[in-house]
């Protein structure tokens, strides 16, 4: 049975929410809106009350001087107080700003949903590193990023890691078994809105996507350590301060009270002792300068992203998973030593202090205390203890940040449904009221698709604009969606296991050298290469989408050469779209009998002042077109000569 991708699906998105999510991003929008400005207002306020509180500490501490003794210390235990209270509101203050911070996320969070479902494609944020590589079998055709992209509808994503396992899940093919996996996890995650909201809210705050290295953090982490082996330094960093800083204490006491009675201060035993360990000290901190500062540099590594993920982890640990693998990715967040969001909190602390090496007390904090050595043994004990859960971590935590991605697309979309994995031998395409997922759903029409079984080709044609790429796109587009767990625009998609191969955004490259004509030609023996290897390993059959063959030559050869490429396909477990205006392509009995025509129409209208209109319905007919429109819409446009006018060239 397939359900929507909003059916049943209940929660804290609430099934009203679930059936109207415009209203219900509205109404959230309204919530964080109202709570920004109150939690404004009270800054203000506290601002102001700031000022007022620091300007009586200062009457006062001018006060406390003209007075007698015994009201004068009165007055100087009511500075402490008021200072100590002056302390506490700075801390309330900022606590206040960061809440004004976080409703003012939740309020953008909201409108951007809004704006998902209106397809405002220049006001969406779209996610850094969605870009497919140039020579993707599909990524640069069908929209994955860009202008009016995949990625801008998923731009809820929060962190680096749940950006990067994304991209996967979406240009990489998997396994029929990790589908069904991603495809749990994402029905699981649609009715959680308020723990959704939190994670990206979350990640907004902290910048999580900014941490494009942080793979870098888990090598740091199972690298070896190098204070804490050289046990002689560790003892020593331990050790020297407990007697070095009663002897400065010491010599210091000794110096003033010479001072005080006016005599020079003597050579006494303690000071010769004092000089040789402060001198040691210096030393020793000065041996470990460079090896501690490369410790530093390495551990910061996207700093201050990663070391805050420690709130992403929390919202994640937290939340009221269903079981299954959510679950079993939520509980890898819990093994270990001590639960991810601690660790990682921990390991913040820590780069904090690290922190200090940048502050003017460094090198007095460094020679008497071993600032540096103290900071770093903390940071390779962290390693020891936890060095081998980060990368699972991160792993685990990528995955419930994709899959929510996902969840929030099939939570604006109720009307979508969640496709039916086939497994075995079968290898045909169902699609049900398919669409394109990037279109407006006022815009979108919707159509019945079936591609296959392997060796029968689709043969799409029609006129010049009645969709006949869009058809294409609106398949590939909803096919690399199943995959990736997520739903697909359609009422119902029966989906094999496959791999998907386009011809569709092939261009001419000045800068390799390459014509039209050659870019897609190579386009196509990588194609034909790819087919074959899947043959070869036993794979699932490819989705081929064929959008004009070899547009850049003649009629003729433009014709005999997309016979050759359709039987070479149409020889492996193919399952092959192809769109084309020449009508005899399929017109010879071996290809006859593979192919199932259908078309496009489009309607050319005069009206009453003379002037031409094209309209579309993009509705998909059985059978070859039997209109065209390329000289009406010369017409249409404004071009060419009007052959009744009597002009020509001589």
């Amino acid at each position: 049975m397939i359900r929507s991708a909003g059916e049943g699906a209940t929660g804290e998105g609430g099934a009203d929410g679930l059936r109207d999510p415009a209203r219900t991003y509205r109404e959230r929008a309204d919530r964080a809106a109202d709570s920004a400005a109150r939690a404004t207002e009270r800054s203000r306020r506290l601002s102001w009350f700031r000022v007022g509180l620091f300007l009586g500490l200062v009457i006062l501490l001018f006060w406390s001087e003209w007075n007698p003794p015994p009201f004068q210390s009165i007055l100087r235990i009511g500075l402490l107080v008021g200072l100590v209270a002056f302390l506490a509101l700075v801390v309330h203050h900022r606590r206040i700003r960061r809440r004004i911070t976080w409703f003012e996320t939740l309020f953008r969070l909201n409108r951007e949903g809004l704006r998902r479902m209106g397809r405002e494609w220049d006001v969406l944020p779209q996610p850094p590193g969605l870009d497919p590589p140039a020579d993707h079998p599909y990524g640069r055709d069908l929209g994955i990023s860009g202008r009016a992209s995949l990625a801008r509808l998923l731009g809820t994503v929060a962190s680096a890691p749940g950006r990067d396992t994304l991209r996967d899940w979406l240009l990489s093919p998997p396994s029929s078994r990790e589908v069904s996996l991603r495809q749990d996890a994402v029905r699981g995650l649609v009715p959680l809105l308020d723990m959704r909201e939190e994670l990206t809210a979350t990640g907004r705050v902290v910048g999580a996507l900014k941490a494009s290295r942080y793979e870098e953090l888990s090598d740091w982490a199972r690298s070896p350590a190098w204070l804490l082996p050289r046990k002689l330094r560790v003892w020593a960093i331990h050790v020297l301060p407990l007697l070095t800083l009663p002897l400065v204490y010491l010599t210091l006491q000794e110096w003033l009270s010479m001072m005080d009675l006016g005599s020079p201060a003597p050579w006494f035993p303690p000071f010769p002792l004092t000089l040789g360990l402060v001198v040691t000290q210096a030393l020793l901190a000065l041996s470990m300068r460079k090896p501690l500062q490369a410790l530093f540099e390495r551990a910061s590594t996207e700093a201050p992203a990663v070391r805050d993920y420690g709130f992403l982890f929390r919202v994640v640990e937290k939340a009221p998973l269903p079981r299954g693998v959510l679950r079993d990715w939520q509980g890898e967040l819990e093994e270990g030593a001590l639960p991810a969001h601690q660790a990682f909190l921990r390991l913040r602390r820590l780069l904090e202090w690290a922190d200090a090496r940048h502050s003017g007390f460094h090198e007095l904090l460094d020679s008497l205390l071993f600032w540096d050595a103290h900071v770093a043994l903390g940071l390779e004990r962290w390693k020891r203890q936890h060095g081998d859960e980060v990368a699972r971590w991160l792993r685990a935590l990528g995955r419930v940040d994709a899959a929510a991605a996902l969840a929030a697309l099939a939570w604006d979309h109720p009307e979508w449904s969640f496709p039916d994995l086939t497994s075995g031998e079968e290898t045909t395409l169902t699609a049900r009221e398919v669409g394109h997922p990037l279109l407006h759903p006022a815009r979108c029409v919707r159509n019945d698709v079936d591609v296959g079984p392997a060796g029968t080709f689709l043969l799409v044609t029609g006129s010049n604009m009645s969709g006949k790429s869009t058809l294409l796109r609106a398949v590939g587009l909803n096919v690399v969606l199943g995959r990736a767990g997520g739903p697909v625009c359609a009422s119902h998609l029966r989906l094999p296991y496959m791999q998907v191969h386009t011809t569709m955004g092939v261009s001419d490259s000045l800068a390799e050298g390459l014509s039209q004509f050659s870019a897609e030609l190579r386009r196509l023996k990588q194609i034909q290469d790819r087919v074959q290897e899947a043959d070869v390993r036993g794979q699932g059959p490819t989705l081929c989408l064929l959008d004009e063959l070899l547009r850049g030559t003649n009629t003729l050869e433009r014709r005999a050469g997309a016979r050759r490429i359709l039987r070479s396909l149409l020889r492996h477990r193919t399952l092959i779209m192809v769109t084309s205006h020449d009508l005899e392509l399929a017109d010879v009995p071996d290809l006859a009998r593979r192919s199932v025509p259908v078309h496009f129409d489009g309607t050319v209208r005069e009206d009453p002042e003379g002037g031409l209109h094209l309209s579309f319905d993009y509705r998909l007919r059985k059978g070859l077109a039997t209109t065209t429109n390329a000289l009406a819409l010369m017409d249409v446009m404004g071009l060419g000569i009007d052959e009744d006018s009597g002009t020509h060239l001589d």
